[in-house]
């Protein structure tokens, strides 16, 4: 018998709550990035990092915490090893009395469950001991976040995503919505606009979307019970970033320029960004159709450029080509 999953995509603007009602389902940031919502309560010293929890509700009741490092090694010849601290170290003893190291999330494997310490700590905040970097090259107090799921009230509501679908073949499901604004505001943009349009975006407020899956229907109530399977950047992902021209050397026979969304090229500033589209809005091959500004999407125009800069087919002879739909980043 199959097993039917719900699924639901919320979006974050600023560290805000997706729903507002009694008893909201929040997701906020503790760190010193700017996009933190509580900025400055990350302290890193002796190995020991430090999280200052007071604007976190006592016996608040917890959903999720994730914690997010930057970690940087050269080599998986060490395990990665974050642990609680549970009592202060003994006369004589190097070290303080751990508990046992936080796991890695899946399925990126790219960020660590604190859920159960969050808790604890939440429950108790004397047993706020901080946590053992015993082992995690490149951690430091500014590049550390944690960011904590629980039951509080919201301060301001933002608008959900609209026009979701779900489209399943071949053994996968793709899912396709339409974000909550577009700060692009255009189908061609050039590479330089395209870039200037999302950095501008992105000083004014982080949103990101959250997929949750469950056996059950997810409501408000219910979130803290379903599994967050994937966070999608916005913007990002209507986009094929990997097609945009470069050159080897910088300006070499076109203004060329570098840029956080691409890193490592040497960019084309009037590459001709096209923004993808759903199949259900494919009459054909690629040409003369319109776009949903804003929207994700399995399909695309100009996926990769040949010869003399023409589009790639969506189709040839008759058969359906494999879309190459490129991965998101982590975030730090």
């Amino acid at each position: 018998m199959r097993a039917w999953r719900y699924a639901t995509i919320i979006g974050l603007a600023g560290a805000l709550p997706a729903a507002p009602a009694a008893g909201d389902f929040l997701t906020e940031q503790w760190g010193n990035a700017a996009s933190c919502r509580h900025r400055g309560t990350v302290r890193y010293a002796d190995r020991v990092l430090r999280f200052d929890l007071s604007a976190l509700r006592r016996g608040a009741t917890v959903h999720r915490a994730v914690l997010r490092a930057g970690i940087r090694r050269r080599s998986y010849a060490g395990t990665i090893l974050l642990c609680p601290i549970l009592a202060a170290p003994q006369d004589g003893q190097a070290e303080p009395k751990l508990g046992n190291p936080l796991a890695l999330r899946g399925p990126r494997y790219d960020s660590f469950d604190a859920t159960e310490m969050v808790r604890a700590w939440a429950a108790d905040p004397k047993k706020n001991l901080g946590l053992y970097v015993k082992w995690a090259p490149g951690v430091r107090a500014g590049n550390v976040v944690l960011e904590i799921s629980y039951e509080g009230q919201a301060g301001k509501p933002i608008p959900a995503v609209t026009n979701l679908k779900a489209l399943h073949q071949a053994g996968q499901t793709f899912l396709t919505w339409k974000e909550i604004e577009d700060p692009v505001g255009s189908d061609t943009p050039s590479f330089e606009q395209f870039h200037e349009a999302v950095m501008a975006a992105r000083k004014r407020r982080s949103i990101v979307y959250r997929v949750y899956r469950r056996d059950a229907p997810i409501t408000a109530g219910t979130l803290g019970e379903a599994e967050l399977i994937a966070e999608v950047p916005e913007i990002l992902t209507c986009w094929n970033l990997k097609a945009v021209r470069n050159t080897e050397h910088p300006n070499q026979g076109t203004p060329t320029m570098r840029s956080s969304l691409r890193p490592g090229y040497n960019n084309a500033r009037n590459h001709v960004m096209t923004r993808y589209r759903t199949s259900d809005e494919a009459d054909g091959p690629v040409g003369g159709n319109r776009h949903r500004p804003g929207q994700a999407a399995l399909r695309g125009d100009r996926l990769g450029r040949r010869g003399r800069g023409r589009p790639r087919p969506a189709h040839r002879g008759g058969r359906r080509e494999d879309i190459e739909v490129p991965r998101d980043d982590p975030r730090p």
